[in-house]
């Protein structure tokens, strides 16, 4: 006795290909009870060049939308927005790179920055940058390794992370790409917080333990107090 099916509807595309124009949806103890219909249906479709997914019956009328990009960027999301009620609730923006923009087909992709807006007039913004070196091998490899987090006015950064690679041949040659070292940070900033000073144990090359050691939450506090000030990030000198 099936407890659930996935159904799909089909049409011709305008090049003769099939295309996806709904799914219908039906689960045992889920569908047909609770005001739930017998099947949830979701459709497929297109709005000028917004690729569009509705799902019958939602009260709020939630309509999603997405566009892509052209060229290299072919298949790649560069916008998506959130309907409801016939009104604009939000909308993303995704941008992206590659290895070769001047090409037309993808090489590595990536997003490099997003932006976040509803209709309340909050905004998100992150920028990622970069590490990009050479595998044995000979093949060009990039890594995020700086991502900034913004205020709402998009502008100022609230906050940055920080990633460093191990890129010793040996883990290359294995594959292990990737792979985090020591050193990496978190640092927060509120230019609206009173501005603290950033604590250190010793210089670099007389650290207690480990020249890349974070602060433990006891010295963190113990030079918190001492400063009468807030302390956003602690961190050894060696970072």
């Amino acid at each position: 006795m099936p407890r659930s099916y996935i159904g799909y509807d089909y049409a011709s595309g305008t090049d003769g290909s099939p295309r996806l124009i709904g799914q219908r949806m039906w689960a045992e103890n889920w569908t047909g009870v609770n005001e739930v219909p017998n099947e949830v249906v979701t459709h497929f479709g297109l709005e000028g060049d917004k690729h569009t997914l509705t799902v019958v019956g939602d009260p709020n009328g939630t309509v999603y939308k997405e566009s892509y990009g052209t060229g290299w960027q072919r298949g790649l999301t560069t916008q998506s927005e959130v309907w409801a009620g016939g009104s604009l609730q939000k909308v993303n923006t995704t941008q992206w790179t590659q290895d070769n923009t001047n090409l037309n087909y993808q090489t590595n992709p990536r997003v490099t920055e997003t932006n976040i807006l509803d209709s309340a007039g909050n905004h998100s913004r992150t920028t990622v940058g970069y590490n990009t070196f050479t595998l044995p091998g000979g093949t060009s490899c990039s890594v995020p390794a700086d991502v900034y987090e913004y205020e709402a006015n998009a502008t100022t950064v609230a906050r940055r992370s920080h990633t460093d690679y191990n890129l010793d041949a040996n883990y290359l040659n294995a594959r292990l790409i990737g792979l985090p070292r020591p050193g990496s940070f978190t640092k927060v900033l509120r230019p609206s917080w009173p501005r603290a000073p950033t604590f250190m144990i010793g210089a670099a090359s007389t650290c207690r333990t480990c020249p890349l050691r974070p602060l433990s939450i006891m010295e963190a506090t113990r030079l918190t107090l001492q400063s009468g000030a807030a302390t956003w990030w602690t961190y050894c000198a060696g970072m």
